[in-house]
């Protein structure tokens, strides 16, 4: 799987919990920004953890970046995910 390209400043990452960890286990990528580390659904595209720690605009070109890339950014998910991998 290919690490997909992000906006300067933006860089993501995703882990698999294999249904563990509570509401870790919601599909989500960390997004880290201006020093500041959020967590984004990949089921809507909503902040789940760290709401409003970005500047407006910033936070904008997130959302809208994590939004575009949604299927993508969900099957590395699904592949991190994968117990028998």
């Amino acid at each position: 799987m290919r690490k997909l390209t992000t906006p300067y400043g933006i860089s993501y990452n995703i882990h698999g919990h294999n249904g563990e960890n509570g509401p870790e286990r919601i599909p989500h990528c960390h997004i880290m920004c201006q020093g500041y580390r959020i967590s984004v659904s990949l089921l809507d595209g909503t902040i789940i953890v760290g709401a409003g720690q970005l500047d407006r605009n910033k936070e904008r070109e997130v959302l809208d970046w994590v939004n575009r890339h949604l299927y993508e950014l969900k099957e590395e998910w699904d592949e991190k995910s994968d117990p028998s991998k």
